[in-house]
């Protein structure tokens, strides 16, 4: 067993689920370049790397009529992934301990493979074994997610790592490692005098990064033995050797930091050919990270934002109005109010916004808003934001319309989507939270949405009510249940609330939290029908 595999089965990869590695995700972006990806309902999909399985698993539940395999090198996570799977019952995913290098096509096609957090922790042999396994596996429809480190950012979280290696080089206790290497990080910076001040802020903007990871992340991301990043076009000319060109990146670059206007942009277009744009535009920004989506060469893709088609796809967003009231529909919308509105949204620790000055964007954002977690059609969309405004569709509509759901989606406000989960779009008088959400709360994991997006459940008594909500207990009884077990809980005290005393205390305190709590997992999609 390598030294990679060692560390790796003595501190597991922490439990995440990756919303951007979703076929979903990887679907909807195919389709946005002019490509037609096989069916997500029915999907065939490998993950490289799939640690205890808390990305692949969740996607099996959501999809059960698609088929699923992991593949990792550590066989302590192989067996977790193996657990997790089969005390849900699912039958349409299965997992393997093997090194990939050793993969050929024996496995058959695949419509989505993913391969997050692996590129850049294996050795160049391994490196190029996922790209052949992208180029000989991929279906010719088929995406691929490949995700790694990337220069020119990560030059300086290399020297950092450098740093951290041979100062904890002795140490064999993996938690007294990453300590170490805070304290040696910190330790410099402080040092520094101001002479030195350019190389003391990247030490602290280094230090204050891997502060706000756990310990698994950072001993697995910045300590292990292999850490190979490589430049964008270095990435793109090892796919383009295994018949793979580039189609997306999983996740929209925020180009706004650079500065760029829009003059300037049109004319690194025009001079350079769309890798060298990309390169250019990581070397003005100092990128670190790429998630990016190969296929097939043979596709002819559409590369014009512009130009992109919604065709079959399925628009969302959650975001609000940033000041006012959404309830003031009429005086928001009005025909006659063309004030720019902005609406916003928390994506994990980030808030992300987009400005609205038409009339029928800002009532397209509020119905959105109004139907989440449903997503609706472009047409379905557009016939209700007109409802909204009280007049017909209007010729121009289509065309705001279309430059307000891809200029959100480029934001990361407005999600588009090739399907839509089965869940329930409000709290029934019975409601039932998905099997894995469930499993999930009673192991004290994060939970994963059918969205495939995380939620964090802060405390005892929201992980108990997902545990309760199996569909057979009434709103009343949910209450009855909760009471009984604060009831038994050590510390009676509520988030927010003074410690009550009684039981009828309690149930005051607990209903609105309650129908709050179930609110919220409605809208955040681990509900189902």
């Amino acid at each position: 067993m390598s030294a990679t595999a060692t560390s790796y089965e003595r501190v597991p990869y922490p439990r995440h689920a990756y919303g951007f590695t979703h076929p979903d995700r990887l679907a909807t972006l195919a389709m946005l370049a002019g490509m037609m990806p096989p069916p997500i309902e029915t999907c065939r999909v490998l993950e490289l790397g799939c640690a205890s399985g808390s990305n692949l698993v969740p996607m099996a539940c959501a999809l059960p009529r698609a088929e699923f395999v992991g593949l990792d090198l550590s066989t302590t996570q192989i067996a977790a992934a193996d657990r997790f799977a089969n005390d849900l019952g699912l039958a349409n995913i299965r997992f393997q301990a093997c090194d990939l290098r050793s993969l050929d096509r024996s496995s058959g096609e695949f419509d989505y493979i993913i391969a997050h957090g692996l590129h850049s922790w294996v050795p160049s042999d391994a490196q190029e074994a996922i790209l052949r396994i992208c180029g000989q596996l991929l279906s010719p429809h088929g995406v691929a997610i490949v995700s790694y480190n990337a220069y020119p950012g990560c030059h300086l979280r290399q020297m950092v790592r450098g740093i951290g290696r041979f100062h904890t080089r002795d140490i064999d206790d993996p938690h007294e490692k990453v300590g170490q290497l805070h304290a040696a990080v910190c330790f410099l910076a402080d040092s520094l005098g101001e002479e030195y001040s350019v190389y003391r802020q990247v030490l602290r903007s280094e230090s204050q990064r891997l502060s706000q990871l756990n310990d698994a992340f950072v001993l697995h991301d910045t300590l292990e033995d292999v850490n190979l990043p490589v430049y964008f076009h270095e990435f793109i000319a090892q796919a383009n050797r295994h018949g793979l060109q580039y189609l997306d990146e999983a996740i929209p670059l925020d180009r706004r930091r650079i500065g760029l206007s829009a003059e300037q942009r049109a004319e690194l277009r025009q001079k350079f050919d769309p890798i060298e744009y990309e390169q250019h535009l990581d070397f003005l920004e100092g990128l670190a990270f790429r998630r990016t989506i190969v296929c097939r060469d043979a596709h002819v893709l559409n590369r014009d934002p512009d130009a992109a088609s919604l065709s079959g796809l399925l628009i969302a967003s959650q975001a609000a109005p940033t000041s006012g009231s959404s309830d003031a529909y009429q005086k928001i919308v009005s025909v006659e109010n063309d004030e720019p509105l902005e609406f916003s949204t928390r994506r994990g620790p980030s808030v992300t916004a987009i400005r609205c000055d038409r009339a029928i964007a800002k009532a397209a954002m509020l119905t959105l808003a109004a139907v989440y977690p449903k997503s609706l059609s472009f047409e379905e969309l557009s016939a209700a934001a007109a409802a909204g405004l009280n007049r017909p569709p209007a010729p121009t509509d289509a065309a705001d319309l279309r430059d307000l759901a891809l200029a959100g989606h480029h934001l990361n406000v407005v999600d588009l989507h090739g399907w839509q989960p089965t869940m329930a779009l409000a709290v029934s008088p019975q409601p039932e939270a998905s099997a894995l959400a469930r499993y999930q709360a009673a192991q004290d994991w994060e939970i994963t949405t059918l969205w495939h997006e995380r939620l964090t459940l802060g405390d005892p008594l929201s992980r108990q009510l997902v545990q309760l909500l199996d569909g057979r207990r009434t709103l009343g009884q949910l209450l009855d249940d909760s009471v009984e077990f604060v009831m038994n809980l050590a510390d009676k005290t509520l988030p927010g609330a003074v410690a009550p005393r009684t039981r009828s205390d309690l149930e005051s305190e607990l209903a609105p939290q309650i129908k709050g709590a179930l609110e919220t997992f409605a809208r955040a999609g681990i509900l189902v029908a």
